[in-house]
């Protein structure tokens, strides 16, 4: 068995911001560092991004693992994107609702 690194959509390795093809450059997710490229969370603030499944991962272990280093994380993000956990839901949501959309 011969090791390959995994290949994205764009046919890509799946960890590069660089189309090599096409020379475009896809946005990097805001928790992994990883290329956007299917449905995500953008923060209005500096045009950040996340792909809205690392996001939701990260969030939810945060409010669910309760250590202080995570809280500290989540605080830091919040701080950076200009966005405020919503404390009375369960659930983390944004009070300035991010745009969520799907590329096409």
């Amino acid at each position: 068995v011969k090791p390959a690194l995994r290949r994205d959509a764009r046919n890509c390795i799946e960890f590069s911001l660089i189309n090599s093809e096409t020379n475009e450059r896809a946005p990097p997710c805001l928790i992994t560092g990883y290329p956007v490229l299917a449905d995500c969370v953008i923060f209005d603030r500096y045009n950040l991004m996340a792909n809205k499944e690392d996001w939701n991962k990260f969030v939810l272990s945060a409010k669910s693992i309760r250590r202080e280093t995570l809280q500290d994380c989540l605080k830091f993000l919040a701080k950076w994107t200009g966005t405020q956990p919503n404390k009375t839901n369960k659930y983390f949501e944004i009070k300035l609702l991010p745009i969520v959309f799907k590329h096409q």
